[in-house]
């Protein structure tokens, strides 16, 4: 999920209510299927992170970390929402679904961002016709999807 420099999830905390908002990203360079973030030193990645973890201050936690491995640190059935924009390769999107959705809460949400990219259309689709009990609460909208877990 990646969080880059906060500006999303600090919408997101200025508008919504949560007990706490976790935000996940390597903050490491990379390249995936519609381009990346890949001439960033080491140091201005610490930076960016640095100004991340000010910028959310107690509202937010943020875990320095690739958004899969990040996930086995939270227990099934425990967060109302995921927001994924991570790696924007179809196998990619489909793990990141599939770590992810087991976390989710019973009418809780997972969406993610990009949706307008074939990659990413690619990736939710094939996981929704995997995994087809989920087909009827799948919502598309503009630039994101959205699946809620009944």
């Amino acid at each position: 999920m990646g969080t880059f420099e906060g500006y999303n999830a600090s919408n997101i905390i200025k508008y919504c209510s949560f007990d706490k908002l976790y935000l996940v990203d390597p903050y490491l360079p990379y390249i995936d299927a519609i381009g990346g973030l890949g001439n960033f030193s080491k140091e201005t990645w610490n930076e960016i992170f640095k100004k991340v973890c000010e910028r959310m201050g107690d509202k937010a936690e943020v875990i320095r970390s690739k958004s899969v491995d990040a996930a086995e640190h939270f227990e099934q059935e425990t967060l109302d929402f995921v927001y994924l924009d991570g790696d924007h390769r179809p196998e990619e999107v489909k793990k990141d679904i599939t770590a992810w959705f087991p976390k989710i809460k019973a009418s809780g949400y997972i969406g993610g961002h990009d949706f307008s990219e074939n990659e990413v259309q690619r990736g939710v689709t094939e996981w929704v016709i995997d995994n087809p009990e989920y087909t009827g609460d799948v919502v598309f909208e503009a630039n994101d999807w959205w699946i809620c877990k009944r």
